[in-house]
């Protein structure tokens, strides 16, 4: 998400200028509350687990151990990944 909508997350925040930029100012007039305010790190828990109808939705067992976590993208998986992998062999 970070790079592809114009998140900053160095800065905790959206790129407003870059939705003026493109026509989708208003995005920014409403403090981006369509697309999203509350941005968490990647992995981050985000439930107690799936619920049985929400598990069935999606075709899942439900699991109330194995809450969703936030996803991130690749470049930053991959980047935390190594750094892992550094830190285990040291």
């Amino acid at each position: 998400m970070t790079c592809k909508w114009s998140y900053l997350s160095h800065e905790s925040r959206w790129d407003d200028q870059f939705f003026r930029k493109i026509g989708l100012g208003v995005l920014a007039d409403e403090q981006f509350r369509r697309i999203g305010t509350e941005i968490v790190p990647g992995g981050t828990r985000l439930a107690a687990g799936l619920t049985a109808e929400a598990a069935a939705d999606l075709g899942l067992t439900a699991v109330r151990r194995s809450p969703p976590a936030s996803s991130m993208q690749m470049p930053a998986a991959s980047t935390r990944w190594a750094r892992a992998v550094l830190r285990a062999r040291c």
